[in-house]
C-alpha cells in the first residue's frame, strides 16, 4: 500500500486523477489530501498494538499493556494534533475511539496493579481490581454516550 500511495501520492495532493490514483482511491477517498499515507499508520497502529507487543515474553503482561497504552497514547494525540480525516465527524469518532482503547487499556493496567498489591490498590482509593473495573466501567460509557451524542449532534 505504501508504495502505491507513494507512487500517486503527487496526484492526490495536486487533485490531478491518474489510473492509480483512481485505482488506489479505497486508501486515500477519506482522508485530507496531505494525510493520504494515514491508512499506512492505522495500519501500522494496529499491527503494533495486536502484534508487535506479542514479541515481549508472556510472562511480562504489565509490560505488553503498558506499550499497548503508549502506542495507543501518541496515536490518539496524533489524531487530535493532525485531524487526518475531510469530515469532522469521523476525526471525532476515531478520537472517541482512540480515548475509549485508552480507558481499557489503563483500567487493565491500574487492574494488574491492584492485583500485585494491595497497599497500591489502597493507595489509588480502590478496594479491589473488580471495583476499578466497575469504576472505570462506569467511565467508559458515559464516554461512549458524550460520544454518540456529539456525533449526533454533528
Amino acid at each position: 500500500w505504501l508504495l502505491l500511495l507513494l507512487l500517486s501520492r503527487a496526484s492526490i495532493i495536486g487533485r490531478t486523477p491518474t489510473i492509480l490514483s483512481r485505482s488506489t482511491k479505497f486508501l486515500w477517498a477519506d482522508y485530507e489530501p496531505a494525510w493520504c499515507f494515514w491508512e499506512v499508520f492505522e495500519l501500522l497502529r494496529k499491527i503494533a498494538i495486536t502484534g508487535a507487543v506479542l514479541l515481549i515474553p508472556n510472562t511480562n503482561i504489565m509490560q505488553r499493556t503498558l506499550v499497548g497504552f503508549l502506542i495507543s497514547l501518541a496515536y490518539t494525540l496524533m489524531l487530535l494534533s493532525l485531524k487526518p480525516y475531510k469530515e469532522g465527524l469521523e476525526d471525532l469518532l476515531a478520537i472517541g475511539s482512540a480515548v475509549l482503547m485508552n480507558v481499557s487499556l489503563l483500567t487493565t493496567l491500574l487492574m494488574k496493579l491492584c492485583d500485585l498489591s494491595t497497599d497500591t490498590c489502597d493507595s489509588l482509593g480502590f478496594d479491589s481490581s473488580s471495583q476499578i473495573s466497575i469504576v472505570f466501567g462506569i467511565v467508559g460509557i458515559v464516554l461512549l454516550l458524550v460520544l454518540v451524542r456529539a456525533a449526533g449532534v454533528q
